[in-house]
């Protein structure tokens, strides 16, 4: 179970990943509080979480962009959920009824 915070990070990760957060554009808190009709403070959680993995940069004063994608950093997040995705399967198959 996931956290409100978690929730809303991975949400705009794929909004980022999906390319409809384009690079450089602003993410406003307040916009996608409201739009997900929950405080700020998980937006803000979130933000954070996504700093720290390099999606969005964050600055004093000018608010917070979604991070310029590179080929290597595309190609570190394909890797990425290519990862998990098949983690996941591997995962939900041991748990699929042979009938």
């Amino acid at each position: 179970r996931l956290s409100l915070a978690e929730q809303v990070e991975q949400a705009l990760r794929e909004e980022i990943i999906s390319n409809r957060l384009q690079p450089n554009q602003r993410i406003d808190v307040a916009h996608y509080a409201s739009l997900w009709s929950i405080s700020p403070t998980p937006v803000r959680d979130a933000i954070k979480s996504l700093e720290a993995a390099g999606f969005v940069t964050v600055s004093p004063r000018r608010g917070v962009n979604v991070a310029p994608l590179n080929q290597e950093t595309l190609r570190e997040i394909y890797e990425v959920r290519i990862a998990i995705e098949c983690t996941a399967i591997r995962m939900a198959c041991a748990h699929v009824p042979q009938a």
